[in-house]
């Protein structure tokens, strides 16, 4: 008897996903929260988005800094 088994690899969602600080000093325009590390098996290329505190005024989207 003869059969074939398919292994198929899946795309499991990243771990270890961590932000290297647990405060922020409040209205400190251009302040470093911190660095956001994550590991993943299946890439190291990631997509970050940082949005707004919504609902509330006065505070715009900002966009983190990728480039270190």
């Amino acid at each position: 008897m003869r059969f074939t088994i398919a292994v198929t690899n899946l795309n499991e969602a990243p771990t270890n996903i961590e932000l290297s600080n647990s405060s922020v000093v409040e209205h400190e325009i251009g302040a470093v929260i911190g660095n956001l590390t994550v590991s993943d098996v299946d890439s190291t290329n990631f997509t970050y988005t940082a949005t707004s505190n919504l609902g509330k005024s006065g505070n715009p989207p900002s966009v983190p800094d990728l480039n270190g």
